[in-house]
């Protein structure tokens, strides 16, 4: 396979992998090394490549001094480890040469346009994990079912509300919210449930755990504005939760 010598079309390329690894939860320095490796299989010249969680910067200056740039602003991110693995592999056979620029970015733009096939999973077995984390703070078999009612409810009503585009602090309380309405409502029906178990499991497989561990894991490679700036958004996606969780038990409290 020769080396690509339509620059634009390489950019393309780069740009279009390092969106979908930070759509899809990536770390900021899997981005970067993803357009290195194939710019060093199949690029010429040298590149430079500026990455965090909201925007990609690509540079390509070319043997005759010609330079090269292009940006992606990066709007929507969500964890998609299948896709990232995907990814990987295309990045992968263009660092061995195994396929051209235009081939990789087909398979890419194929790739980012499939629909979330394992959606309905994805909800079913995170209300799952709530109903098993609702046993582990003291709850039985009805606090098991209500945690997953609550938590498969939250996750229907955040996903309408990001389809309108609110921001994931506003979805983050609503998630919070939602499971302790829900045993606001229940506890007066049925005193014996606890509720705690249940609005506690409801929400732990909400918190943000792998943008927290993004955010150590960017911030330990030497990527701190990365590190930091998901960090705050992991803190704001907790706070969300529990404001929301708060909100039934103020007017009680003041």
């Amino acid at each position: 396979m020769v080396q690509c010598t339509d620059n634009q079309a390489l950019m393309k390329l780069l740009l279009k992998a390092g969106q979908l690894l930070l759509e899809s939860g990536a770390e900021t320095y899997r981005a970067e090394d993803a357009a290195l490796y194939m710019f060093r299989g199949i690029g010429q010249g040298e590149i430079s490549i500026f990455a965090v969680p909201t925007v990609l910067i690509v540079e390509i200056i070319t043997e005759d001094g010609t330079a090269v740039s292009g940006c992606k602003r990066i709007r929507r991110r969500a964890i998609d480890l299948d896709k990232i693995s995907q990814i990987n592999n295309i990045v992968r056979k263009v660092s061995q040469r195994e396929i051209d620029a235009a081939e990789a970015l087909e398979a890419l733009e194929i790739l980012d346009r499939q629909p979330g096939g394992k959606f309905v999973p994805v909800l079913l077995s995170t209300a799952a994990a709530a109903g098993a984390f609702s046993l582990l703070f003291g709850g039985k078999l009805p606090e098991l079912f209500l945690a997953f009612f609550s938590c498969l409810l939250a996750q229907l009503i955040g996903l309408f509300f990001r389809s309108v585009s609110m921001h994931q602090f506003f979805n983050s309380l609503i998630a919070g919210l939602v499971p302790t309405l829900i045993m606001a409502a229940v506890g007066r029906i049925f005193p014996q449930i606890n509720e705690q178990a249940v609005i506690v499991g409801s929400m732990l497989p909400l918190f943000p755990g792998v943008t927290m561990v993004n955010a150590i894991r960017d911030a330990i490679n030497g990527d701190l504005v990365s590190g930091v700036s998901r960090a705050a958004e992991a803190i704001l996606i907790a706070a969300g939760l529990g404001i929301g969780a708060s909100l039934i038990f103020l007017p009680g409290v003041m």
